[in-house]
């Protein structure tokens, strides 16, 4: 990629909540807790069939759960400073996600709440033999209760699983309902401002991966 042209799409994700379909509206409130269930059940539920973990309720979800533990908590900083100092990809979505409900209004934070959820799924998927591997035969210290790779490791491998993501666990999930022209294109966009957003946080080594 040119130099120009990268310029060009940097200068683009920076702004990509300009845009009226996506940035908040004036007033408008939400909070990222009211939409757990709403995201399970358009995932969890309907798809079930397309997802190798079976969840009942949103707190068989580990990222789910976490997010309830933080935001119900009565020491929510308290919280939130033990995760800053283990950055998980766990911790990191949920940073993410509270970056992004600053930005974009209610529907399109769905949208994005949804994304983070499959994209997790999806490392997960791919991911979890190496968090197995890692326990079982390098007999690295990770504890009982943990059972899935973005519940133990950084984000640095993060972008290099967005063409999986896209072209084969969505693609194969019949795009979990978000199956129209308009939901791909978005599916890129957030994809790559999700990258970019890592890149420049110092959560990964990784350039912006670019889809096709």
């Amino acid at each position: 990629m040119s130099s120009s042209n990268r310029d060009n799409n940097e200068t683009k994700l920076e702004n990509l909540f300009d845009d009226t379909k996506r940035r908040i509206r004036d007033n408008e409130q939400y909070t990222i807790i009211e939409m757990i269930k709403a995201v399970f059940h358009d995932i969890f539920v309907v798809y079930k069939s397309y997802i190798e973990n079976k969840y009942e309720k949103p707190d068989d979800n580990f990222l789910l759960k976490l997010i309830c533990k933080i935001y119900k908590s009565e020491d929510r900083k308290k919280l939130e400073e033990s995760f800053s100092k283990n950055k998980t990809c766990d911790s990191i979505f949920i940073e993410y996600l509270e970056y992004l409900s600053k930005l974009c209004n209610k529907e399109y934070f769905l949208f994005a709440f949804k994304f983070i959820v499959l994209f997790r799924e999806c490392i997960n998927k791919y991911k979890n033999v190496e968090l197995m591997n890692r326990k079982c035969i390098l007999n690295e210290e990770i504890p009982d209760d943990v059972s899935e790779y973005t519940q133990q490791y950084n984000a640095d491998q993060v972008p290099d699983l967005c063409n999986e993501f896209y072209t084969d666990f969505m693609e194969n999930g019949n795009f979990f309902g978000l199956n129209t022209e308009e939901d791909r294109n978005e599916f890129i966009e957030i994809i790559q401002h999700f990258c970019y957003w890592l890149f420049k946080k110092s959560f990964t080594s990784s350039k912006l991966t670019l889809l096709t």
